[in-house]
């Protein structure tokens, strides 16, 4: 069987900022200080485990400077 290659994730200042307020929402809105940690390492795991593998998977951002560096746009 035929081994996929893996690809390096790196992630932009703004995904990092856009999750962790999220983040902080999650926590807020539910008022579950619990929650919040779960959902980040949930969605953590979901980007390291699609785009590590399948990164042409998902389309390209559809901004510069992003598009021409190959950032992907993951959605749940």
């Amino acid at each position: 069987m035929e081994t996929l290659p893996q690809y390096k994730i790196l992630y932009t200042e703004t995904a990092l900022q856009d999750m962790e307020e999220k983040a902080d929402y999650i926590a807020c809105q539910f008022r579950d200080q619990g929650l919040a940690p779960v959902w980040y390492v949930r969605l953590r795991d979901a980007i390291g485990e699609n785009l590590t593998t399948l990164p042409y998977k998902y389309p390209l951002y559809r901004q510069e400077p992003w598009t021409s560096k190959g950032i992907r746009l993951f959605t749940l």
